[in-house]
């Protein structure tokens, strides 16, 4: 019997602690599985725009406040506050408010760097 690479293992052990973020339409909340802390928990909304709470679906103030709850919870509030209307556009308006969605915090943080890494691109280009 041959054993698993080593890297491989750990990537499946990342991949079971990972945050999920889970749209409940009927709710308009989201529903966060933290397997590495043991809990599940309703995404605070960290009101910046929207009296009414979260929604989706499009480029509204709902919206913003989800993206930037979302980004604070999963990667910082610096960078919410930096780039939660970006993140609003790119993720949150393209899900449709009806529908039951779910991204992880890996997904979040990959958007993150790349978006960062585009910024940089730009800001090299710019300076040449």
């Amino acid at each position: 019997m041959t054993r698993p690479k080593r890297r491989a293992v750990e990537n499946i052990e990342r991949a079971t602690l990972m945050k999920t973020y889970t749209w409940q339409p009927e709710t308009r909340t989201v529903q966060v599985c933290d397997p590495e802390a043991g809990r599940l928990y309703t995404l605070p909304h960290l009101a910046r725009h929207s009296p009414d709470g979260f929604n989706c679906g499009y480029g509204g103030s709902g919206p913003a406040d989800l993206a930037f709850s979302m980004l604070a919870d999963a990667v910082g509030m610096n960078a919410a506050q930096d780039l939660y209307q970006s993140f609003k556009w790119d993720v949150i308006a393209t899900r449709r408010s009806y529908d039951r969605w779910s991204i992880t915090d890996a997904d979040i943080l990959a958007w993150k760097d790349e978006v960062l890494a585009e910024m940089r691109r730009t800001l090299l280009e710019a300076s040449d």
